[in-house]
């Protein structure tokens, strides 16, 4: 499995969100990214999954990803149970407990996302890209809304579970990326292009 960017540049029309991006991400070797608001890292990651397609410049990908995206994207109509199946049918109700009990979510597979907090909903959708069987994994934001402490959680979640498989995951929180044992990539040092907001750049 590999995951690879060479000289990616993306553009939304006439506005510029990446030029000349260099990253290569390995097994067993997570990241964290970090960087501005609009600095491109929602951008950047969905590139590197195949949902957006560069200007110039090229991905390589080799292995089945998961994604976990800002928004939750429950389907309502369902069950936690049920959303989480949608990933992976051979999912016992014994194993999705498990996950979920990892999270702080016990008891919680009959509930429907109306249901839920908006921290809860977070964990579920989290829970759900992570059971998803994949060989890259990448997380957008996968710790929003959460409290410390299940903050917390949700990174042990992802190191146990992502441990050996290619893991990206953006955060505003630099020490997720020496709790997960990771290293560090900036935005604003990844992509040629300046920082939206100079002042806010970390």
């Amino acid at each position: 499995m590999t995951l690879s960017a060479h000289n990616l540049t993306f553009a939304y029309g006439e506005t510029p969100v990446l030029a000349g991006v260099n990253l290569k991400l390995r097994p067993g070797e997570p990241a964290v990214l970090a960087g501005s608001s609009g600095g491109g890292k929602t951008t950047l990651l969905r590139l590197l999954a195949g949902l957006e397609t560069p200007q110039a410049g090229e991905v390589i990908r080799e292995g089945r990803v998961s994604f976990v995206f800002q928004e939750d994207r429950l389907f309502p109509q369902l069950t936690v149970w049920e959303n989480l199946r949608l990933v992976s049918p051979s999912l016992s109700r014994d194993q999705a407990e498990a996950a979920l009990e990892a999270l702080a979510l016990p008891r919680s597979l009959d509930l429907f996302p109306d249901q839920l907090s908006g921290g809860m909903a977070r964990r579920v959708s989290l829970c759900r890209g992570l059971l998803f069987p994949a060989q890259i994994y990448l997380l957008d934001e996968p710790f929003r809304g959460l409290d410390e402490e299940t903050h917390r959680l949700a990174r042990e979640e992802i190191g146990r579970r992502c441990r050996g498989k290619i893991l990206l995951a953006v955060s505003h929180d630099r020490e997720d990326a020496p709790a997960l044992g990771a290293r560090l990539l900036l935005m604003e040092e990844l992509s040629a292009l300046p920082c939206p907001e100079r002042s806010d750049c970390p």
